[in-house]
């Protein structure tokens, strides 16, 4: 068993919040890294990349504390907040962006572990602890020379980065919002199988703007459809007595499956921050489903399909052309797949198809999407508000079942509307 392996069964005991994230991570060697560890986020998954190397020469406690470190990055998203703050520091003849020099000030004042020797501290440079990475870099700024040195306190050594920026770039890094909702939703499932409990030094409030919630109560939702749900058996039960032996045996009961296909319409009109909110809406779908949802991405054709399953990141999508709804249609209609309820996450600018089918519609449209009602099926709008989940459950039980367009449904303010 290697160093990484060993410390990250290390964490999932002592830090189960930092082991349940860098789980869900995938670990790449990468032998020529300068560093021991690197994070980054690529094609929607969290990379760590590794140096055995480098790592090797580091006790177990010091491997600990340099995964901490990487998994705080993550979670104050410093891959991401950088900006407009390009600076560059001469700090003992290491040409550094000071960002990342502010970023890592930011991290090591939270570890409680021994740091590897080198590592950067607030003290190094007679700053205070727990400061965020950008107020430690407007002090920096400020005290960087004219020839762009930095010097940390008398006596203090020369520190250095423990890890690898580089990859932070804007050309190494993809979509911003979609990069963040990956990291959302590994932060989101972390915390979930810690229980809640987050490492010492690490605030409920550093990390509350990544836990946002679906605006879409979808439990109350699907609640809604289940009683059109399909047939598909039966189920022994002790609550309802045999018909031919009595109580001495067990009865049955219809069993019941909802089947749910969700369509997500990846076109031109449609952002990363729209894609972001989309993929954060159908997590929580899949949540409340409790089984695999087939997602059809699609835009003026259907462009790739597969099976979304609880932690599964969402992959980078296919598409960015016009929009016409129709293909999804017909794909469910040629392949004949078993559908009950079909949910499209969309814009509604596109081309509708002229008939609605046989299975129920909900349309999920975006902030900023066009305001008209879908011919038929129910519409309803996301927006940003606050949290307001009871107001959501009451606006829900307003929904009808029906199938046809005549009754739909648009997610608004008005009476028989929805606004959730």
């Amino acid at each position: 068993m290697d160093s990484l392996q060993t410390a990250m069964i290390s964490l999932l005991w002592e830090q189960p919040f930092y082991g349940h994230l860098l789980l869900q991570a995938r670990c790449v060697k990468a032998e020529t890294l300068g560093f021991p560890a690197a994070v980054r986020v690529a094609d929607g998954r969290i990379e760590l990349l590794w140096n055995p190397l480098r790592m090797e020469a580091f006790r177990r406690e010091q491997v600990i504390a340099i995964l901490e470190h990487e998994c705080l990055h993550l979670v104050l998203m410093h891959l991401r907040r950088r900006g407009e703050r390009s600076a560059i520091v001469d700090l003992g003849g290491q040409v550094l962006y000071l960002w990342n020099v502010a970023a890592d000030l930011a991290v090591n004042t939270l570890i409680r572990r021994r740091l590897p020797d080198g590592a950067l501290l607030p003290k190094l440079f007679d700053l205070p602890d727990e400061w965020s990475a950008e107020r430690y870099y407007d002090a920096l700024l400020e005290r960087r020379g004219p020839d762009w040195e930095l010097y940390p306190i008398p006596g203090a050594g020369l520190p250095g980065l423990l890890d690898d920026h580089s990859l932070w770039s804007e050309d190494e890094c993809g979509d911003e919002d979609l990069d963040r909702e990956t990291i959302r939703q590994a932060v989101d499932d972390a915390l979930s199988r810690a229980r809640g409990k987050l490492p010492p030094g690490l605030a409920r409030e550093q990390v509350q703007d990544l836990l946002r919630p679906a605006e879409i109560p979808w439990s109350l939702l699907l609640r809604r459809y289940a009683g059109t749900a399909a047939r598909v058996g039966f189920v022994r039960t002790i609550k309802r007595p045999n018909r031919r032996f009595g109580e001495e045996q067990k009865g049955r009961r219809v069993q019941r499956t909802l089947r749910i296909v969700a369509a997500i319409d990846t076109s031109g009109s449609i952002g990363p921050t729209e894609l972001s909110m989309f993929f954060a809406e159908l997590r929580q779908l899949s949540l409340a489903y409790g089984r695999p949802i087939r997602v059809i991405e699609a835009d003026d054709e259907v462009r790739h399909t597969y099976m979304l399953t609880r932690g599964r990141p969402h992959p980078r999508v296919h598409g960015r052309g016009g929009t016409d709804f129709a293909p999804v249609f017909r794909h469910i209609e040629v392949t004949r797949e078993p559908v009950d309820l079909l949910i499209y996450l969309t814009d509604l600018v596109g081309t509708f198809p002229p008939a609605a089918p046989h299975y129920h519609v909900a349309w999920i449209v975006a902030p900023g999407g066009y305001p008209w009602i879908a011919p038929f099926g129910r519409t309803i709008r996301m927006t940003r508000p606050p949290r307001r989940r009871p107001e959501c459950e009451q606006a829900c039980a307003m929904i009808p079942l029906s199938h046809g367009g005549d009754d739909a449904t648009r997610a608004g303010t008005g009476a028989g509307e929805t606004d959730c």
